[in-house]
């Protein structure tokens, strides 16, 4: 997929504590993807965006309610679009 291969504007900072990215299309959830827990891999161009390294398979309902327990979205959840946000970022 076209988002799969899009660079990120990640912070330094935040690296360590990204944990999956969530892709929403229509403002529901198709897929969720893990991503490598080490930053170093991650490749960053010029302007400071990572190409993040995520898992080879999206994670499925089960694996998403065993990697990411706290995380509370599953493949299919509505997410409604909010205008001019482009990125979210979920602590919990």
């Amino acid at each position: 997929m076209e988002a799969d291969r899009k660079w990120r504007p990640i912070a330094p900072a935040r690296r360590p504590k990204v944990k999956a990215i969530v892709y929403v299309v229509d403002g529901s959830v198709v897929r969720v993807r893990s991503v490598d827990p080490d930053p170093s891999k991650w490749r960053e161009d010029d302007r400071g965006y990572a190409d993040v390294s995520v898992g080879r398979a999206p994670l499925d309902n089960l694996q998403i309610a065993d990697r990411l327990p706290t995380l509370g979205i599953r493949n299919g959840d509505p997410r409604p679009h909010v205008r001019g946000k482009l990125c979210e970022y979920i602590v919990r």
